[in-house]
């Protein structure tokens, strides 16, 4: 296990767009520390002194500035990334570079949309100068990638599923009120409804009945706070059979009734 807590971050950047004639060496332009890197985005290749890579979404590298890297990909679907640049400190104050078989240089992530987001607070910390809560959050990435490394066979889901699920999951955010049938979704993934279950909770951390409660729960909260339509109304706009199926909804979700949320008493 390595320090996690002990961490100096130089620098980094959230979704990277590499150029159409992107073609990065090394040698060339070289990096401070460990490069944290996460293809989010595009094909392509990148190869190290060991091994060549056929860039996908998912791919997350742990790259050291000690060993050259060559990276092209392709100009039509160009390479995506966020990057973060750090290191690791011992006690003293000294860099220590964990071995691979500490850190692997290389893992895919299935799905990604966790570390994203995790990636993407430390790097606006970063760029705020906070250095202390930037570290707090490349922490945590480095704890899920650790639990990657340690169990590589739970993280099972292709890259189609994961595309899916997303665009799923960003239908059901932008309808919440669309009526989603189980058995229709799960003959949509060509799996049954337990395994369009188990994969749904893989991707979201949620079963599908709970993600789109919390949409329709957040999307009440928005009309609640900039609308005047009474809860029988916003109960009408999200689906709900009444009002109070939505007020007891809500209270499970958020702790208070619509009204009193509305009026923040």
């Amino acid at each position: 296990m390595y320090p996690y807590s002990l961490l100096n971050l130089y620098t980094g950047h959230t979704a990277l767009k590499c150029q159409l004639d992107w073609n990065w060496d090394s040698d060339i332009n070289p990096w401070s520390g460990i490069l944290l890197w996460l293809v989010v985005q595009g094909h392509g290749t990148l190869v190290t002194p060991d091994e060549s890579y056929q860039l996908q979404v998912g791919d997350c590298f742990t790259l050291r500035n000690t060993e050259r890297v060559l990276g092209t990909h392709d100009s039509r679907n160009p390479v995506v990334v966020r990057a973060i640049q750090f290191d690791f400190l011992t006690q003293d104050g000294d860099v220590w570079t964990p071995s691979y078989s500490d850190l692997p240089r290389h893992r895919q992530i299935y799905p990604n949309t966790l570390l994203c987001e995790v990636m993407d607070r430390s790097l606006r910390h970063l760029e705020a100068g906070d250095t202390r809560q930037a570290a707090h959050w490349l922490c945590s990435a480095l704890l899920l990638i650790d639990e990657v490394d340690r169990c590589p066979n739970s993280n099972t889901l292709t890259v189609k599923q994961s595309t899916q699920l997303d665009d799923l999951c960003r239908r059901i955010r932008e309808a919440p009120e669309t009526s989603f049938i189980l058995a229709d979704l799960a003959r949509q993934f060509q799996c049954s409804e337990d395994h369009f279950i188990r994969i749904f909770r893989q991707y979201t951390q949620m079963t599908p009945v709970q993600y789109i409660i919390q949409a329709r729960i957040n999307e009440a909260k928005k009309l609640l706070l900039f609308t005047k339509n009474s809860v029988a109304q916003i109960a009408d706009l999200l689906g709900y059979s009444s009002p109070y199926f939505l007020s007891r909804q809500f209270r499970q979700v958020v702790g208070v009734p619509p009204a009193v949320y509305r009026t923040g008493k």
